[in-house]
This record gives C-alpha cells, structure tokens and sequence, in this order.
C-alpha cells in the first residue's frame, strides 16, 4: 500500500488539468490489479466545486485529473491525495458496480456486502464509447 499527493495550481476556470503521478516503488503484479483511490483538498479561503478521477493506472504510477468550477481571484491550489494498492487490503472489501447511464439528477444502486464493513469508499471511472 502507498500513499501520497500531488498539488494542481488551477488557472483557468475552463477545461481540466491531468498530470502523471508515480509511485515511489513499482507493485508487481498486473496492472489491472492495481487500485487507486483519490481525494481533493482546496488551499485557501475559496471553497467552490472541484472534481478529480483517475486514469491510465499501471505499476508505477497512474494519471490523476481535476476540474474545477467557480471564480477563480487569481487562481487555485488544489491538492490531490492518493491511496494505491495491489489486490484487497487485510480485512477489506473490494469490487466494481456499473450505474446505468443517467444525465441529471440522483443514480441510486444497491451493494451487498458480506461480514462487517465499516466504511465504503467509490471512485468514479468513466466509460466512453
């Protein structure tokens, strides 16, 4: 398991910004069993919406992405931390569930789980065809 961050200086309140992250030792292994989970904390007094996802992960590092909406005063830190890991944490859970495509509004879906867990933690990727 590795932990990290990366810290995005956001210019421009149009587009997105994507920038290679990479491990500070490769797993081993295949790729796909590699998982990353992130999170955003803004620097500063302006709280406005920020998102970020993933992608392009392999075993030494993986692409992280962040947009962000609202003014901007001269621009913003955002600063990106990341959990990575191989297979299932001692204990853990791990697993994909598909939400069908919906455009606005609120997408609920059902996870079952077995044994006692916790805390749940979803990332977001996204499939275009």
């Amino acid at each position: 398991m590795q932990f990290g961050s990366s810290t995005f200086n956001v210019t421009s309140p149009y587009g997105f910004q994507c920038k290679p992250i990479s491990f500070d030792s490769s797993f081993t292994g295949s790729s796909s069993d590699v998982r990353v989970q992130i999170s955003l904390h803004e620097v500063g007094p302006t709280f406005e919406a920020s998102v970020s996802w993933v992608e392009s992960v392999s075993l030494t590092g993986f692409t992280a992405c962040v947009e962000t909406a609202g003014p901007m005063n001269g621009g913003r830190v955002i600063n990106v931390q990341y959990v990575a890991f191989v297979g299932v944490p001692s204990g853990g859970m791990a697993g994909v569930q598909a939400i069908p495509l919906y455009t606005a509004g609120t997408k609920c879906v059902e996870v079952l789980t077995t044994g006692k867990v916790p805390e749940v933690t979803a990332v977001n990727h996204y499939f275009l065809k």
